[in-house]
């Protein structure tokens, strides 16, 4: 990760091999909620690469839960089925276990 993610719109980019992301954080609210905006992307195995761009990531906080939501990611979105598998993967599964167990997905 490049970047600074702990104030109102502090921007960071995430990489993945070939893979990146660039959030801006849009709104946030400490241990209630969290948004990031995505103003830049390239994900190569999709024939639009930057088809996050202009998509929010929330994050609430409630009740000792945590939920995760893509916003414009939609079913008629090339990457939704393969998006919302990996988001599930690392927010439901790798997440879980690294609060759990200290250890993450991938290890």
């Amino acid at each position: 990760m490049e970047g600074y993610t702990e104030s109102l719109h502090d921007v960071f980019t995430v990489r993945f091999g070939t893979t990146w992301v660039t959030f801006e954080v849009t709104d946030m609210t400490p241990y209630r909620r969290i948004e990031w905006l995505v103003t830049d992307c390239y994900l190569p195995w999709l024939t639009d690469t930057t088809e996050w761009t202009g998509t929010r990531v929330v994050f609430e906080i409630a009740d000792g839960q945590v939920t995760m939501t893509h916003h414009g990611l939609v079913p008629q979105a090339e990457c939704y089925e393969q998006c919302e598998r990996g988001w599930n993967e690392h927010f439901g599964e790798s997440l879980s276990r690294f609060l759990t167990g200290h250890v993450g997905m991938p290890v």
